[in-house]
Order: structure tokens, then C-alpha cells, then sequence
């Protein structure tokens, strides 16, 4: 008899403790409009096509109305997106460098909305004062500027550009990388990228079929509006100018550029 009754008495506790937790989780899940990834993604597309709001308020209204869990595998999902669109966007470019300026542009939209773009610029770089950006038109020899850029447009994922800009001189003597560097990188809150370094990897390419590079890395964070980070990464871009041809005033230059994760 005592048996039964204390066997009665636990499971009624049990009950009710199970049953306590099962109201909690309820409460915590209807604190918010969306708890599953599935949510989140149906309310960006409907913010993509909302022309009524800025992103900032879209973004300001997803991040605090989603339940962190959820948000936090969303922003992950995407950034895994992002990360392949970059790299399906790093193909070579070939420029004439007798060029004052060549231009290479590709996108890529996301699957769920949003989209990357990247940028390719060639020009010559009269920053040093040693020339007339014109005379590089006959000329070819002299100081040039390789910029490599990525922007990322998505409601959840707010404007973020990653730049690297390397310029380098073109002599007789084949390419020689001057510098490296990350100006105009920049990220819209509640992101974050700080560009942690940059680099000269390779300095001379004095033969044809030889090449300079430099790289740099930046850490982007998205973050919540509580001003806790929602997931972190850090991102490698990678330049590499090759020598094909070198003329009697100028060279053909094959460019590229890679994005490591």
C-alpha cells in the first residue's frame, strides 16, 4: 500500500514537472512572430519585395522578432551561400594594360533573396605623381592599381564590401607589386568586418609566366541588436597578377582573384 502511494506521488510530480516544461517552452517559442528557419526565410522574401520600408527597418524588425536559435541557423545557412557565391564569382580576367582603365563586373543571386556582386577594376594609378594618367594610354609602362571587390546585398545580411587593392609597376623589368591594402572595406550594422591584415606575398614576376600577389583577412561578424554577434567569420582574399607578355612599352596581364573561407 505505502508502495503504491509513493509511486502515485512521484508520478504526479513527474507529471506535473514535464508538464511545467512543456508551458515554458511554449512561452519562450510564442515570445516570438518567427521560431523555424522556414519562417525566417518566407518573411525575407516578402521583406525583399516590401518597397515600403528601408532594410534597416526590415532588418531591425527580423532580428528582433526571431528566435535566436532560428536566427542564428539562418544566418549561418546564408552565410554558406554567400561564401559559394564568392567563389563561383573569382574567375580570371585578362587585361591589355596599354588600357587607362578596365572594368570586369558578375553577380550571383541568392537563393533566397539578396545577391553578390564583384568588381575588377584595372587602372592606372597616377596616386604616385610620377605620370599623366593619359600617357598610360601609349605608354603601358608605369604604376597601375588591381582592385578586387566583393558586396553582398541582403535584408539579413546588411550591405558588407570587401575590398583589396594592389598596386603595382609595370618596367622593362616585368611587374613589381608595390603594395597592398583593404581601404574601402566597410559593413552596415549590425555587421561588422575588420580587416585584421595585408600583405606582399610575391613581390617580382621579371619573367614571362611569373606572378606578383598579395592578400589580406578580414573577420565579419552579424550581429543582433542586442549587440551580441550572431556567427563570425573570417575571409582571405587572395590577388595574383601574371606576367604573359611583356612588349617593348607595355604588358598583357593576366588577373585573378580567390576568396578562402
Amino acid at each position: 500500500m505505502n508502495f503504491l502511494k509513493r509511486f502515485l506521488i512521484t508520478f504526479l510530480v513527474l507529471g506535473f514537472y514535464f508538464s511545467g516544461l512543456a508551458i515554458a517552452e511554449a512561452s519562450a517559442t510564442d515570445e516570438y512572430l518567427f521560431n523555424t528557419v522556414e519562417e525566417i526565410e518566407n518573411e525575407v522574401v516578402k521583406m525583399e519585395e516590401d518597397s515600403t520600408s528601408s532594410d534597416e527597418e526590415k532588418r531591425k524588425f527580423l532580428f528582433e522578432n526571431s528566435n535566436p536559435k532560428a536566427l542564428k541557423k539562418y544566418i549561418e545557412d546564408l552565410m554558406v551561400e554567400v561564401e559559394n557565391a564568392m567563389q563561383d564569382l573569382s574567375n580570371d580576367v585578362e587585361f591589355n594594360t596599354e588600357s587607362p582603365l578596365n572594368v570586369s563586373k558578375d553577380s550571383i543571386k541568392l537563393p533566397n533573396g539578396g545577391m553578390v556582386k564583384a568588381t575588377v577594376t584595372d587602372s592606372a594609378d597616377a596616386s604616385t605623381g610620377n605620370i599623366m594618367p593619359m600617357e598610360y594610354v601609349t605608354k603601358g609602362f608605369g604604376d597601375r592599381r588591381y582592385t578586387a571587390t566583393y558586396k553582398v546585398y541582403h535584408v539579413a545580411y546588411p550591405d558588407t564590401t570587401l575590398k583589396l587593392v594592389n598596386r603595382y609597376n609595370i618596367s622593362k623589368s616585368g611587374l613589381k607589386m608595390t603594395s597592398v591594402g583593404t581601404g574601402g572595406t566597410y559593413a552596415v550594422f549590425p555587421t561588422t568586418v575588420n580587416p585584421k591584415s595585408d600583405r606582399i606575398t610575391d613581390k617580382y614576376a621579371q619573367k614571362e609566366g611569373w606572378d606578383i600577389n598579395g592578400q589580406a583577412d578580414y573577420v565579419v561578424t552579424v550581429g543582433g541588436y542586442n549587440g551580441i554577434g550572431l556567427v563570425t567569420k573570417t575571409y582571405t582574399i587572395r590577388s595574383t597578377i601574371k606576367l604573359v607578355d611583356l612588349y617593348s612599352s607595355s604588358a598583357y596581364v593576366l588577373q585573378k582573384r580567390t576568396i578562402d573561407k
